[in-house]
């Protein structure tokens, strides 16, 4: 299987009090190329706790260690595949409109104020990588933020992929995200592949790290100057249990972009 080193980009001098336009430039032309080269790029010094990192996946383990009585009495926020052998898989998902109500189970405790204040982090750091994006496509900082003012689709997610068998891979197949981008936090397993070049290119753990892969809306605010990484999907043949956190950022529903002052991407 192929080596690979993903584009990795430091934005701390977003997070930062003191101004660092330079810091700032030269993040926003490595965010660029990566999105017209790859489609997918690693970000460091994101901010989120990893402290906080940990205890979330702790808990998910936790979580998905016990019965499926238990697991089933939030119907509404847990969904188990298991139908296809090939993709076998169970997630918790987390909306964070306020005007949806997340069913959360009691068992781990704090489960719904841990994952709170984990959505708290995600909605800031959407909104930083938001801003480089839209300026990356030649839009104002706030474009795309305009568009999702409602987080009706956002979604923060907890995945669990079962072990392979010796006949069967499992996990998810290859697929394209639409909305904005999605961030992904692996366990120490790992297991994420990307696709590039007709290869399949596995992504390796770190634990201050995540992975950003952008998704149908920014290939097409970008004239598809931008890839759409065409994979994504745990794909290896893994024989251990795996876990993720993935964040979603999508388009408001029912919206229309109106992008024609969009600078050129040249």
């Amino acid at each position: 299987m192929a080596s690979f080193d993903i584009p990795t980009i430091d934005v701390s001098p977003f997070f930062s009090s003191e101004e660092n336009e330079e810091g700032k430039k030269k993040a926003t032309e490595q965010m660029k190329e990566a999105c017209v080269n790859y489609g997918f790029f690693q970000i460091a010094n994101h901010k989120i706790p990893l402290e906080l990192l940990s205890r979330t996946m702790d808990m998910y383990k936790t979580f998905f260690a016990s019965s499926d009585e238990e697991k089933l009495l939030v119907p509404n926020n847990y969904f188990k595949s298991t139908q296809n052998p090939t993709e076998t898989f169970e997630h918790f998902v987390f909306r964070l409109s306020s005007s949806v109500v997340n069913v959360c189970p009691k068992n781990p405790p704090h489960f719904k104020e841990l994952l709170e204040e984990m959505a708290s982090h995600f909605k800031k750091l959407g909104v930083v990588l938001e801003g480089i994006i839209s300026e990356c496509v030649g839009l104002p900082p706030n474009f795309l933020t305009n568009y999702k003012n409602d987080e009706s689709r956002d979604t923060l997610i907890g995945l669990h992929y079962f072990p392979a068998t010796e006949n069967d891979n499992t996990g998810k197949p290859a697929h394209e995200d639409p909305g904005y981008f999605t961030v992904v936090y692996q366990d120490e397993i790992g297991g994420l592949e990307v696709h590039k070049d007709d290869q399949w290119i596995p992504i390796a753990p770190s634990k201050d790290k995540l992975v950003v892969n952008i998704g149908d809306v920014i290939q097409v605010l970008s004239n598809n100057r931008f890839r759409v990484n065409i994979s994504y999907g745990h794909s290896t043949y893994t024989f251990f249990h795996r876990k993720s956190l993935k964040f979603h950022l999508y388009l408001q529903s029912h919206s229309t972009m109106d992008f024609s002052h969009r600078k050129s991407l040249n």
